[in-house]
């Protein structure tokens, strides 16, 4: 499964007629095929290669693809371009979101959407802009550690989020999903914390910090504005 992939219904639950109904049953179905289709290809290569090549060879796709290397040149292409506008697209709704909030007053000005769809066209062109520095680093290795850290740490809230709204009682929190509980909630956020600082400690650490630095900020701010009324 992508590690954007799991997020990306939630992100554009916006567009969604039922997300309530969507997002659970899409993210289960796409988890499964991606379980299937990946556990097929490990017993098959598994089968059909020794040990030695599948741990030294990193072509072995292109050499053992049936007709032309290409086919599997220009399906790892769709399939990055997929979850590269997906991403766009789902963390651009995320930031129109946040703007509307009016959270941090300098996002403010991508909260506007278009007249037809409330497209969030300025948040669309931000968020190409933080993707397109990124890649100018030349160096996938670079930024795939960073990205991973805020991933695992933006699951890890996602999951803190519903354990703390489910142990609280709140009344507009009522989760469809028949297997949900703050326990697996709670794990949930476990899970995610161990893996961020066991696979980069160091940008583990720097991605709690700048969620601190925000909640702080946060805090702050809300706490003037009571005190201003």
């Amino acid at each position: 499964c992508k590690a954007t992939g799991i997020m990306e219904g939630a992100n554009l639950s916006g567009d969604l007629k039922t997300p309530s109904e969507s997002i659970p049953r899409g993210t289960l179905w796409a988890v499964f095929m991606a379980i299937t289709t990946y556990t097929l290809l490990i017993m098959s290569f598994g089968g059909a290669f020794d040990r030695g090549v599948l741990t030294t060879d990193l072509t072995i796709f292109q050499a053992s693809c049936l007709g032309s290397a290409y086919i599997v040149v220009v399906g790892i292409m769709i399939s990055a371009m997929s979850s590269a506008l997906g991403s766009l697209f789902g963390a651009s709704r995320v930031l129109q979101a946040i703007a509307r909030d009016k959270l941090l007053p300098i996002l403010n000005v991508f909260g506007y959407g278009s007249r037809k769809g409330d497209e969030p066209r300025l948040a669309v062109l931000f968020t190409w802009v933080i993707a397109q520095a990124a890649l100018f680093m030349g160096d996938i290795d670079v930024v795939a550690p960073v990205i991973t850290a805020f991933f695992c740490l933006s699951y890890a809230l996602t999951n803190l989020t519903c354990f703390l709204l489910a142990i609280m009682g709140v009344p507009n929190f009522r989760p469809s999903w028949r297997y949900f509980n703050q326990y697996t909630a709670l794990l949930g956020f476990l899970i995610n914390l161990v893996i961020m600082f066991y696979l980069n400690w160091l940008y583990g650490l720097v991605g709690v910090l700048c969620l601190l630095i925000l909640g702080v900020y946060l805090a702050f701010t809300a706490s003037m504005k009571v005190q201003g009324k």
